[in-house]
């Protein structure tokens, strides 16, 4: 898993809540957005899946 490789990349971090966000696991894909953007503050993508999951 890129993230045990990578744990420092917000990346990573995006991509796997990506994941989660497409199976259908907002929950956990919120988390995995906020750690994305908590690594990154400049991770527009995390930043808007943030802004959508908190909406619902």
């Amino acid at each position: 898993m890129n993230t045990q490789y990578y744990p420092l990349s917000a990346k990573a971090w995006d991509s796997l809540g990506e994941a989660y966000l497409v199976k259908g696991e907002k929950e956990r894909a919120l988390s995995l957005y906020k750690k994305s953007f908590e690594l990154n503050p400049n991770n527009n993508n995390a930043n808007e899946k943030i802004k959508l999951l908190n909406s619902d």
